[in-house]
């Protein structure tokens, strides 16, 4: 049953929900109870879950693999890995798979894609940099041309729980992207490629899980205590404060560092700090063909470890939306998906911590900046809130 509130908010089996746009792409925002936002999510965003899902080149060889002996063993492992640590997060993605009216065993797979071993490609760009006048947290959201239009702007307001907006996949947990949450804290995060996984929890679950800490402190320490099979990258910084921290959490190891000032912190799509040995592999597949490979990483790291940082009083937005979201290599690190590289930059975010701003960057150039707060939802939050209770 569907009432409409004040503001364009509408009330549909007990969550409040809105839809309008940033930066020319789809933006929504739901309020409720955590199996409710999900299924209606599903229900919401049906077509671009299943079209994501059928598109994705990685789907048939996936599927193929999960088939086999072997692959059923692992996918079985995961999930009671996954299911041990981490039930509030199989249980959302199962909500969403209802809602969207696609067999769950497909999210399930693309979800854990990235913890079997598999080559699975490469893409996002971070670059962090504070100098104890200006604090800053960016990154390039990295993807396939033909997500264009399908990716949106989710914000999630789970009761009782901090709200997230993230740059979304539909099909996915909205987890491997770029986050901010309203407890202050902004991330973005990068696929690492694992060749021999760890028997441990689903990278996504994990990913999804950190977004109900309450601040940098506790963000520290999920992360140093996370295990997964596979591997992501976290960049992590905090409004107000500007801290910042890296971490790297693979193949059942995590290593967390807090950046301190004047050090110009980056990462692409291999490990910087967990051993090597981990992520050593350039293995061509359809999957990574159509992704990119290891050596496209480390040549957008190289760049990177080349940069001098912003000097004293350039410390700005437009310096990273410049580094980020303006020339491809040999000159910056944005992706067209030209000159046999696969993937295009299809958002820049650009986080000013101590002016509690977020810019933003599409895909085609269009240019937004929004307070934190606005880019939270909060004040929509509540509205939300009181239109639950008078429905």
């Amino acid at each position: 049953m569907e009432q409409t509130a004040h503001n364009d908010i509408k009330v549909t089996d007990s969550v409040a929900w809105s839809e309008t746009e940033l930066v020319g792409m789809r933006w929504l925002h739901l309020t409720g109870t955590r199996g409710a936002v999900f299924h209606l999510l599903g229900r919401l965003a049906a077509t671009r879950i299943h079209d994501v899902m059928n598109e994705m080149p990685e789907r048939k060889p996936l599927s193929q693999w999960f088939k086999s002996k072997k692959g059923e063993q692992s996918f079985a492992s995961l999930l009671a890995e996954s299911m041990k640590s981490h039930p509030q997060e199989m249980f959302e993605l199962q909500e969403l798979a209802d809602g969207a009216n696609i067999d769950p065993n497909i999210l399930f797979e693309a979800n854990l894609r990235g913890d079997v071993g598999s080559a699975d490609g490469t893409g996002c760009s971070d670059v962090a940099f504070k100098d104890g006048q200006s604090a800053f947290a960016a990154h390039n959201e990295d993807g396939a041309p033909n997500l264009r239009g399908k990716m949106l702007f989710l914000t999630l307001s789970i009761l009782g729980e901090p709200t997230a907006t993230v740059q979304w996949y539909p099909g996915f947990l909205p987890c491997n992207s770029h986050i901010a949450t309203s407890a202050g804290l902004v991330w973005g995060i990068n696929h690492i490629q694992v060749d021999h996984p760890a028997a441990a929890e689903g990278r996504h679950f994990a990913a999804m899980a950190l977004e109900r800490v309450e601040g940098f402190d506790q963000a520290r320490q999920f992360l140093d205590s996370a295990r997964t099979a596979g591997g992501f990258s976290y960049n992590i910084g905090e409004m107000k404060t500007g801290r910042l921290l890296t971490a790297e959490v693979a193949q059942g190891q995590s290593l967390v560092q807090e950046i301190d000032n004047e050090q110009l912190s980056w990462h692409t799509n291999h490990l910087l700090h967990l051993p090597s040995a981990i992520d050593t592999s350039d293995t061509s597949s359809d999957a990574a063909d159509s992704l990119g490979l290891r050596s496209e990483s480390l040549e957008r790291g190289s760049y990177l470890s080349h940069l001098d940082p912003p000097i004293q009083g350039k410390n700005d937005a437009q310096w990273y939306l410049d580094l980020l979201g303006d020339k491809p290599l040999p000159c910056g690190v944005r992706r067209f998906a030209q000159n046999n590289d696969p993937l295009m930059t299809l958002v820049t975010t650009v986080c000013d911590l101590l002016n509690e701003t977020v810019t933003l960057k599409s895909y085609d150039n269009k240019v937004q900046t929004l307070s934190f707060d606005e880019y939270v939802k909060v004040s929509e939050r509540t509205a939300m809130e009181a239109a639950i209770k008078h429905s």
